[in-house]
């Protein structure tokens, strides 16, 4: 039996998953009296649950349920209720924003993000805001601190820049000053990498800065810290799909600015996390789509070839979709690229086919 293939979920496993999909599916559908039954009831299980290992996979399935109920709200365009229901469903999502578990913290912040955009008020959200900011700037607590780093980088993700444009500003300054020099550096920077993502036009005015901030870590962080060379690769895909077209622009400011995103690009790319690399080579597709003169792609199509046989799936995945992307460009140039001994890229994309089970991977090749 080949011990790479893996099993079924335990029974027990499989059965929370399956209820906790299925809360999603009828949340939208009972009314709001019910719904504040069950989120009253959520903080009831919390509070009764003594710490330990059980509260804490307790907290995460109802925080996984109060996500898919959140997101089944959005997707049949309803609201949450009334003034009470949000006070509850706030409080029970902020009481989890301090918690030392890293991924409690996370689901806290997704959810808050959530539920800005369920509940679509300027003036919510803008209260959202201030408090997360105000947070920031009083709590000495670094778990409180991360928490709502993550919730305003949601926050602009879920409502998105017209709803949370007005309050771009305030984040970015904010998010920027602690990414430069504090213990939150990572999820300062993954908050800013999702609000770039997220802003498109609306973030053009914060390019130059965060540009300016990812360089300056660049070089003068160690390798080792590896999750810090994740988020800034991210962060800088982003800023390149926001520039979009402008980097063909031949002004002096521009230039400047491309020789700063060629220059955080091999900074990234010479990493040898495999994650990081996937990081860089969304970056290089963004320079191929809108400024293919600024790629060699002499220079890194073998690598990506290469990567194609990589043990990590994401870098495998990556590669597979750029070199499809470089494929539907410049077909005939990537075909006599990678000829090699009578044998071209198709034999290899044919030989992956027939081990590799990811479904978005086979897609792509």
């Amino acid at each position: 039996k080949d011990a790479t293939l893996p099993g079924p979920l335990p029974l027990g496993v499989a059965v929370i998953d399956a209820s906790i999909s299925l809360f999603g599916r009828v949340f939208p559908q009972v009314s709001s009296k019910h719904r504040q039954q069950l989120l009253t009831h959520f903080k009831e299980c919390i509070k009764q649950a003594k710490p330990s290992n059980r509260q804490l996979a307790i907290q995460i399935n109802i925080f996984t349920a109060f996500l898919a109920g959140l997101k089944g709200l959005i997707d049949s365009k309803s609201s949450l209720g009334d003034d009470d229901l949000i006070s509850t469903a706030y409080t029970l999502i902020t009481g989890a924003m301090s918690s030392p578990e890293p991924m409690l913290r996370c689901a806290a912040g997704e959810a808050l993000g959530r539920l800005s955009q369920v509940v679509g008020e300027a003036g919510f959200v803008a209260q959202i805001v201030q408090m997360s900011v105000d947070t920031l700037k009083t709590s000495k607590d670094i778990n409180t601190r991360t928490g709502h780093l993550l919730s305003l980088g949601c926050l602009h993700r879920y409502v998105g820049g017209m709803g949370s444009g007005q309050h771009l500003q305030i984040t970015v300054t904010t998010l920027q000053e602690l990414a430069s020099d504090t213990d939150e550096q990572v999820w300062a920077l993954h908050a800013l990498g999702l609000i770039a993502d997220s802003g498109g036009p609306l973030f053009r005015n914060h390019v130059d800065s965060t540009l300016s901030l990812l360089l300056s870590l660049l070089i003068n962080t160690p390798r080792v810290h590896t999750q810090m060379y994740r988020c800034l690769g991210n962060c800088l895909s982003a800023l390149l799909t926001t520039l979009g077209p402008e980097l063909q622009i031949m002004t002096k400011s521009m230039s400047s600015m491309r020789e700063t995103c060629l220059t955080c690009y091999a900074i990234i790319q010479a990493h040898p996390d495999s994650v990081v690399q996937s990081a860089a080579i969304s970056c290089l597709q963004q320079l191929q789509l809108f400024a293919p003169s600024l790629v060699s792609l002499e220079g890194v199509v073998p690598d990506l070839y290469l990567s194609l046989n990589s043990s990590h799936l994401l870098l495998r995945r990556t590669a597979a979709n750029c070199l499809r992307q470089f494929s539907q460009q410049e077909p005939r140039r990537i075909w006599e690229m990678l000829w090699k001994d009578g044998k071209g890229l198709e034999h290899t994309v044919l030989s992956k086919l027939d081990i590799e089970t990811d479904e978005k991977l086979r897609f792509d090749l």
